[in-house]
């Protein structure tokens, strides 16, 4: 009973400990991001059809915003955003 205490102490304090690290993509990852994110407006922007998303947050032109929303998020949840966007300008006619 006390090894199964120990363990589940064990697990429990390893968890936390790794969380901060876990969830939050490194800086270089996320300066590549944000380039992209960028450049996926700039896309919007210049194509008539894709102009109305250029009033999402998602096709902001603004690199920090970008930067920092990806520091707070898991890399696969910054991979789907950018797929998102991508999938968004393939809607509106960029090819």
């Amino acid at each position: 009973m006390r090894l199964l205490h120990f363990v589940t102490i064990t697990v429990a304090a390893a968890i936390v400990i790794a969380a901060p690290g876990a969830r939050a993509a490194d800086p270089d990852f996320c300066r590549d991001y944000a380039r992209s994110a960028v450049e996926q407006a700039h896309r919007a922007e210049h194509i008539r059809s894709c102009a109305y998303l250029i009033d999402s947050p998602r096709f902001s032109p603004d690199w920090r915003s970008h930067y920092e929303w990806c520091l707070n998020a898991h890399h696969h949840e910054a991979d789907e955003e950018r797929e998102r966007r991508h999938e968004a300008l393939e809607r509106c006619g960029y090819r």
